[in-house]
């Protein structure tokens, strides 16, 4: 800017303009000073944390040194002569929009960061997806390898034409012995239990009455005898013999035996073919005159039956045999005069002035097939 003349003395004093336009360059190219160093630091973090491309890094350092040297320019500009307000005016606002430019320009370098992180990502994840297939692949290959191994196997296995023939008896229903007695076999869990029933019965027959007598439980004929304390007695030590244990339970008034296999007992089925074992000892001791045998068989040893009525028919006894479909352990009714609650009541007397004819007499019951 051109100084004035001394002679324009006497026209006014344009020190405090300058002063004033001074301090504002100052305070701009202190605030242009800052929000470049701003800049410049926002860049290095891009740079440092998300890697884009080489030449656009460039082109911004480029932008940047530009900036830098305006900067300078404006500072030497500032040390020397004052200009004008427009002159001001004009670089700030070239000073503003190159601010403005490199502001976008970082904010569109910081969106393809992002694509590019995105890109990388979906990258990762399809080299995942594929290796994880190659393992699947992997798999299968394995497993049809394995196929055809076993396949292989299996074509090697001769043809066999003929099967033996196995022989079945037909039943052929017919009544016990006369005077002959059941003795059951329990066929379960691929064993047999034989099941001496009448035995048990004696025993918790005299049980029961000693527990009755012991503990009073009949001293009030009303109530009868309670049904809790009786078999909470009774079946702190339960009967046991080399097959079973019983216990007993209430069915309303009526004492239940409830009879348990013991797990590490029975016959199984590698002993019923050892003759001189001790099932068939006690199958040869067992006079066929006083005692027929009856099984209870469930589904799972069934194969075991077939094998036990083998050795019935080979040493005479007569045999027959009950299917069992229940998962619940085998019950009989204790039988007696031991009845749990009070006595019902007798039954009513006839009444002789009634009209009518006598009372027909009972059926017969019909003939039932215990043995085949």
């Amino acid at each position: 800017m051109a100084r004035r003349n001394q002679g324009d003395a006497d026209d006014v004093s344009l020190d405090s303009l300058l002063d004033t336009m001074t301090n504002v360059v100052a305070i701009l190219v202190i605030l242009l000073i800052v929000t470049q160093l701003g800049v410049s630091d926002a860049v290095k973090r891009i740079a440092a944390t998300n890697p884009v491309d080489p030449e656009k890094i460039a082109d911004a350092k480029k932008s940047i040194e530009r900036n830098q040297r305006r900067l300078e320019t404006l500072k030497a500009l500032a040390s020397s002569t004052p200009e004008s307000p427009e002159e001001i005016q004009f670089k700030l606002k070239n000073t503003n929009d190159q601010i403005e430019a490199t502001g976008k320009r970082i904010a569109e370098l910081e969106k393809e960061n992002k694509s590019l992180l995105l890109m990388a990502t979906a990258e990762t994840d399809q080299k995942a997806k594929q290796k994880d297939l190659d393992t699947l692949n992997e798999e299968i290959q394995k497993r049809l390898a394995e196929i055809q191994k076993a396949d292989a196997q299996l074509q090697k296995i001769p043809i066999v034409s003929d099967i033996p023939t196995k022989v079945v008896n037909l039943p052929n229903p017919r009544p016990a012995p006369r005077g002959a007695k059941p003795f059951l076999m329990m066929i379960k869990n691929q064993k047999v239990y034989p099941l001496d029933l009448d035995k048990f019965r004696q025993q918790a027959k005299a049980k029961a009455a000693q527990i009755v007598e012991r503990a009073k439980l009949n001293r009030d004929p009303a109530k009868g005898i309670d049904a809790t304390k009786f078999l909470t007695l009774f079946n702190r030590q339960k009967l046991r013999d080399a097959f079973f244990e019983v216990s007993m339970k209430a069915n309303g008034t009526t004492p239940v035996l409830v009879f348990q296999p013991l797990a590490r007992k029975g016959y199984p089925q590698k002993v019923l073919t050892n003759k001189n074992g001790p099932f068939w000892k006690s199958l040869i001791a067992t006079d066929p005159n006083k005692f027929y045998v009856s099984f209870l068989v469930w589904s799972e040893s069934f194969e075991v039956y077939i094998t036990t009525r083998m050795a019935c028919a080979e040493v005479g006894l007569a045999a027959g045999w009950s299917p069992q479909t229940t998962t619940r352990p085998f019950e009989r009714v204790l039988g007696g005069t031991l009845r749990f609650g009070p006595a019902p009541p007798p039954p009513p007397k006839p009444d002789p002035n009634k009209k009518g004819g006598a009372a027909p007499p009972p059926q017969k019951p019909l003939p039932v097939d215990t043995i085949d």
